[in-house]
Parts: C-alpha cells; structure tokens; sequence
C-alpha cells in the first residue's frame, strides 16, 4: 500500500509531530511519501528522511491564502499524486487539507483529511472564519472522511455542514509512553510551557500572571523557537522575571524536560 501523506508546514507542532508518529507506525507497513510546503524549519523534513520515507518539498503549498499561489499549488499537489500514484491521501493542517482533497478526487483516489482544530472555530475573525467555511464545505464534499481530534471538533464540523455527519470521526491523538515521572515534592516547583513562540500561543499572558506571584518560590522553563522569543525575551525583562525563566529553544528531550517540572502550562489564544 502507498500512501502520500501532505501537511502545509514542517515546523515544530502538533500536528506534525502527530504526523511524524504516524510515520513512525506505518514505515514498516506501507510505502509512505510526505508531501511539504518549503518551510524555513525543516523539522518534519529531516525526521522523515531520517526514517527512509520519500519527501516532496512543494513551493507553492504556503501559509496563508493566496488565491493564485494556491491554483499553482493546487497543480503542484495533483502533479504529485498523478507521480506517487498512491491508494490514500492523509492531509493535515488546513491549507493542504483543502488542496489535498481536491487533488485526490480529481485522480480519482481516496482521501482523509484530520482537522487539527478548524480555522473557522469560533473567535476568528469575520472574514476569515467566511473564506475557510467556503473552502472546507467544498473539500468536505469531495474528501472521503475527516478525522477528528476531539468531541468539539466534530460537533462544529456538524454545526457549520462542512461534512456529512457519516464522513466524520474522532479518533484522539495519543503519544507514546515513558519511563520518566515527575517528582511532585520538588522545591521549589518548576513550572514548564511547550509551545512555538507564535500568535496562537500566549506566552505574554502567563508570564503578566506570574509577574504577580512574585514573592513565591517558583521557576519558569518556556520550550520552543518561533518569530515572537524575542518579544516574549523582551517582555520577561519589562516584568523583572529574566532571572526565574529559561528559555531552552527546540528541544527533542521534552519529556525530559518535563519530568524535572511540578507544573505543565499550555496559554493558548
């Protein structure tokens, strides 16, 4: 079996983590191929590789919508189905979950696309939250099923009818197990933050809480890279903080780093 897997971005995240231990699970079971967007952050490139799986860097697959890059991406990702010739398409992310579908129907070949959150999810902007409820309706109608990840998702698919209810599922994402456990009477506690230093994220509004909890005893160590550390950097100076947080950059040791913490924050947006 072959299966071409796409994803927009190779950057450090959950989704392509979860891709990666996808990967992980089929090598042994499928011929596998990642299709990618050029990314400055080859993370996902450089694991596939490492792991003897086939990788298509694609120029045209790019955040965010761009009408006529996304027609050039579009014919960039059927030339590479028509190539591959695989039995299933597994799309991640939203821009190549839109392309991706539409390029494996006009082929002729099956598709599942997995939502990892909606760009229509409630808190978007107005015309935003339009443009993407017009494209997913249309992938929805051509992809063959949706995968998912929580309770949430799926009822917001169902609420918006972007995809029948029979073409949707929930299937949750899960992360191998380890050895190491945390030591909860650790003095004093260390909280700890995995996250890209991106717009999603709100590093700003844990380090202005603990700005206020200042005459506790308690360390910070905040895990990931991204275009806002120097601002956040920045910010944990303003707030007289620099000498309780560390800022560790890209980590492959995160349940390492985790099994050295009392306390796991995820400030989201």
């Amino acid at each position: 079996m072959r299966i071409l897997y796409l994803i927009t971005r190779a950057e450090p995240g959950g989704a392509q983590v979860h891709l990666l231990e996808l990967l992980k699970a089929f090598r042994d079971r499928a011929e596998l191929h990642l299709g990618v967007g050029l990314d400055r952050d080859g993370f996902l490139v450089e694991e596939a590789r490492a792991l003897g799986v086939e990788v298509h860097l694609l120029k045209h697959l790019v955040q965010p919508v761009r009408p006529g890059r996304d027609l050039l991406g579009f014919w960039e990702v059927r030339d590479l189905v028509a190539k591959v010739r695989p039995h299933l398409v597994h799309a991640h992310s939203s821009k190549a979950g839109v392309l991706g579908r539409l390029a494996a129907r006009s082929l002729g070949v099956k598709s599942v696309f997995t939502a990892h959150g909606w760009a229509f999810t409630d808190g978007v902007g107005p015309g935003r939250k339009a443009l993407a409820l017009a494209l997913e309706r249309l992938a929805g109608r051509v992809g063959d099923l949706v995968l998912a990840v929580s309770e949430y998702d799926r009822a917001l698919a169902l609420r918006y009818r972007v995809v029948p209810p029979e073409r949707v599922r929930v299937v949750w994402n899960g992360v191998p197990d380890t050895p190491l456990r945390a030591d909860p009477a650790r003095h004093p506690p260390r909280l700890v933050m995995v996250a890209r230093f991106a717009p999603q994220k709100d590093h700003a509004l844990l380090l202005r809480a603990l700005a206020g909890l200042k005459n506790l005893p308690w360390t910070l160590d905040l895990v990931g890279e991204g275009a806002l550390l120097p601002e956040i950097q920045a910010l944990s100076e303003t707030l007289g903080l620099s000498g309780r947080v560390r800022f560790l950059g890209k980590r492959r040791d995160v349940d390492r780093v985790l099994a050295e913490a009392q306390v796991f924050v995820l400030a989201s947006r």
